[in-house]
């Protein structure tokens, strides 16, 4: 009687024990919510910049509208991430100084959520027409949410042959 019933037990236990692994697995971060940008635990941004941004996530997509405000003036940058691991075309900004009459830049890019459940990844490639010919900047995001309740994003650009890299860190408006 022992041998019939230990494959029986032995298979409820195997269940019970994957139940508790996907109970006990932490949900994705909800980023929902109008954001403000914390200066003093960011780096590597220009001490006058303020940043509020404005995000709607549904599952795996992501809406981002950014107000930027410096000595410049202001400017919102809509964007939008798919965070189904697939690469896909997006129509990436005109950059804030090129000429009027230049092509727009095409862009590619990829978005993951990341394998503990603590944020997100995005990684993109422009090409960025010049007179001096097609210009490749590659940038790799990451969005990850805190137990604090902040959100940071740490961007990484390369260009030209050199890597340039900020971390932005966001508090929730209530």
């Amino acid at each position: 009687m022992k041998f019939k019933t230990a494959p029986a037990v032995a298979a409820c236990v195997l269940l019970a024990a994957a139940a508790a692994v996907s109970v006990a697995r932490a949900a994705r971060p909800n980023f929902n919510g109008t954001w403000e940008l914390d200066q003093t635990r960011s780096h590597s941004i220009p001490p006058d910049m303020q940043q509020t941004m404005t995000v709607v996530q549904n599952g795996d997509q992501i809406t981002v509208e950014t107000k930027i405000v410096n000595k410049q003036g202001e400017r919102t940058i809509k964007d939008a991430y798919t965070l189904d691991g697939k690469e896909a075309e997006y129509a990436p900004p005109v950059p804030p100084n090129a000429p009027k009459d230049a092509p727009a830049p095409k862009g590619k890019r990829t978005g993951r959520w990341m394998a503990n459940d603590k944020g997100f990844l995005v990684e993109e490639e422009v090409v960025n027409p010049t007179p001096k010919g097609p210009e490749t900047i590659l940038v790799a995001r990451k969005w990850m949410a805190w137990p604090d309740g902040t959100i940071s994003i740490e961007i990484i650009t390369e260009r030209g042959g050199n890597a340039f890299n900020n971390k932005r860190v966001f508090v929730k408006k209530q």
